[in-house]
């Protein structure tokens, strides 16, 4: 993919599906909100990204370090941290393979559900909605911005992360916005969905590192 057709296809690719729910939410809630609800359609294509996004960054990580370029282990990491958050999504298969929770996670779990960060969102008492909104705004908004900066360019390079290109700021924004829950309180669907499809396009920008003058 050119960096010219990849600019076009960022370009239209969060605006379309964001007008196309908020027209929906207009002309028909009822079944705007069916597309939000548990295991509904928004939750799917949000996994099937989450594991498209893990998939990538997987290759990425093992072409660069056969190439013996350091940022493999970013990439590597990024694709653990997407494998993990389409699993959580999914509760790790329970809903599917129809598997009670144990005690455990009836006592720790907010949904008495099996996955992690409803565990931590009770014992820390932190809403993790919000130290994911925080954390990937950090990465997808902050820093794309910020890398225009010598100290924040440098740090990026020593530690070889990959920042995502300013053309994704918008949608990375978008689903940061939409982790407020407005207008029906069920918008943290939506904005799980832009930031996996925003994971996906990071991943397919043709200006990241290739690794061949490693």
């Amino acid at each position: 993919m050119t960096p010219h057709l990849y600019r076009r296809l960022v370009f239209w690719v969060f605006p379309l599906p964001l007008g196309g729910f908020a027209l929906l939410y207009l002309r028909d809630p009822a079944t705007y909100l069916r597309l939000l609800d548990e295991d509904g359609v928004v939750e799917w294509v949000t996994v099937v990204l989450l594991g498209v996004a893990a998939a990538l960054a997987t290759l990425r990580a093992r072409t660069m370090r056969n190439r013996r370029h350091p940022i493999w282990r970013f990439y590597g990491a990024f694709g653990c941290f997407c494998a993990l958050a389409a699993l959580e999504e999914l509760s790790w298969g329970q809903r599917l393979l129809g598997i009670e929770s144990p005690d455990f996670f009836v006592r720790h779990s907010d949904q008495r559900e099996i996955n992690l960060h409803n565990v931590f969102q009770q014992w820390s008492g932190m809403t993790t909605k919000w130290v994911a909104a925080l954390s990937l705004s950090a990465f997808g908004v902050a820093l794309p911005i910020l890398r225009r900066l010598p100290t924040i360019r440098a740090w990026a390079s020593r530690w070889h992360v990959v920042v995502p290109p300013l053309v994704l700021v918008p949608g990375f924004l978008a689903a940061a916005l939409l982790m407020l829950d407005l207008p029906t309180y069920e918008e943290e669907e939506l904005a799980e969905l832009f930031f996996a499809l925003g994971f996906v396009l990071l991943l397919l920008d043709p200006d990241q590192p290739s690794g061949e003058t490693a």
